[in-house]
């Protein structure tokens, strides 16, 4: 379940694995700091989709359902098509993601679309 605790911006970069995600993280943790939110919210979304495509990817190597769901997101995402909103619900059909968190994520999602594209 996702957590309501704070955490050091710079101590999460940290702990972020891959470097490409690391990068983005660590311009977005930049951003926060000079208060430029739109941005570091923009880039904080990308780093959590392309986690979430990565361990689907994986996912998808071990079990048929999930290959199921990886192979209508990458076609979608080839296409230029939006698929994120099929990358959540995938991950809250294989049962990773509870209810909440899915909701969690997909407000995430919403505001990340409103920092990129605001309007009234």
């Amino acid at each position: 379940m996702l957590r309501n605790t704070l955490i050091d911006l710079d101590e999460l970069v940290l702990k972020i694995p891959d470097q490409i995600e690391r990068a983005y993280f660590e311009e977005a943790a930049r951003c926060y700091h000079i208060g430029a939110y739109r941005a570091a919210v923009i880039l904080s979304w990308i780093v959590t989709a392309r986690n979430l495509e990565k361990k689907l990817e994986q996912l998808a190597t071990e079990d048929g359902e999930a290959r199921r769901y990886w192979t209508k997101i990458d076609t979608k995402k080839r296409n230029e098509q939006a698929y994120e909103e099929d990358l959540i619900d995938a991950f809250r059909a294989l049962g990773i993601l509870d209810e909440q968190e899915t909701k969690e994520l997909k407000h995430i999602r919403d505001t990340r679309n409103w920092c990129a594209h605001p309007t009234n």
